[in-house]
């Protein structure tokens, strides 16, 4: 998908065999999980209640939005801002840093107020905002702007974090609790290889567009990380070098966009009240293993 208009054209048989033959594989899996597999390691019992099935799905959506946020982010302070990969590491600390205490802070009031509904539809509305505000970011924004910007992203984040693992353990039989457990950290990695392939396929060909509508080389799309440095060593008179900062700016945006969309279908999935039961956590632990003397 990476080489999707980019090194191929969308129709060529490089980017359709690799997609189709990767969907049958999936398709197989499942299929042989639920029909021949005597242990399978995927529990499809999991999805008993469409809570399960939403809940899943709206955590490979939050997946491959932390992950293009966290990537994408550092390409805006380093191509954006101009700041060298140090600097842009400590730029992202306002993102990563507000991620882990309001995950933590999740945890705990979840745990004492037994509900979690309230983390995810809230995680979803700040993740939303927060990529929303994204697009509004540019060469010259102020930095006191992304780190406000930055941190709401990013407590939106952390909310969902806790909640999505909270609410797919809530909603399954109390013995594949384990199996709901691995299920979100497979459906979270499996969002993360998306932020990768997607985020990069969309960020990429955006950029093409840009470049090619103010006549500069397209090929800088192709191998946009490794001509940073040669965009923050152009001379500050020279032309080209504003060219390029606005025409990743606006790819950025684009990326940033898209992503809001896909954000806002999360929330939608979200608020169907009827599909996430506010199931309570106050239930026995019957594990299908246990130690014995």
């Amino acid at each position: 998908m990476s080489w999707g208009g980019n090194r191929y054209s969308w129709r060529s048989s490089a980017v359709l065999v690799p997609i189709i033959a990767g969907l049958e594989g999936m398709l197989l899996t499942f299929f042989f999980e639920r029909h021949v597999a005597k242990n399978p390691f995927l529990r499809l019992s999991i999805f008993h209640h469409w809570s399960g099935i939403v809940v899943t799905l709206c955590t490979v959506i939050q997946g491959y939005l932390l992950f293009a946020m966290i990537y994408y982010l550092v390409i805006y302070l380093m191509a954006c801002q101009l700041y060298s990969p140090i600097l842009a590491g400590t730029g992202l600390l306002p993102f990563a840093m507000t991620v882990v205490p309001v995950s933590g802070v999740t945890g705990s009031l979840i745990t004492r107020i037994g509900r979690y509904r309230w983390s995810i539809w809230l995680g979803w509305s700040l993740s939303v905002m927060g990529l929303g505000l994204l697009v509004l970011l540019g060469p010259g924004t102020h930095p006191a702007a992304w780190v406000v910007v930055f941190m709401c992203a990013g407590a939106g984040q952390g909310l969902l974090l806790i909640g999505h693992s909270v609410a797919i353990q809530a909603s399954c039989k109390t013995k594949d609790a384990a199996y709901a457990v691995s299920m979100y950290s497979f459906a979270r990695s499996f969002g993360l290889c998306l932020g990768v392939i997607l985020g990069g396929t969309i960020f990429q060909n955006f950029l093409r567009v840009r470049l090619g509508n103010d006549g500069l080389p397209r090929i800088i799309a192709t191998n946009f990380e490794a001509y940073i440095p040669i965009l923050q060593a152009l001379s500050s008179e020279n032309s080209l070098k504003m060219q390029l900062r606005e025409a990743y700016a606006w790819a950025l945006k684009m990326l940033f966009a898209t992503s809001t969309g896909v954000g806002f279908f999360g929330l939608l999935l979200s608020l169907l009240s009827l599909t996430i039961g506010d199931y309570t956590l106050d239930t026995a632990f019957i594990p299908e293993h246990s130690l014995r003397k």
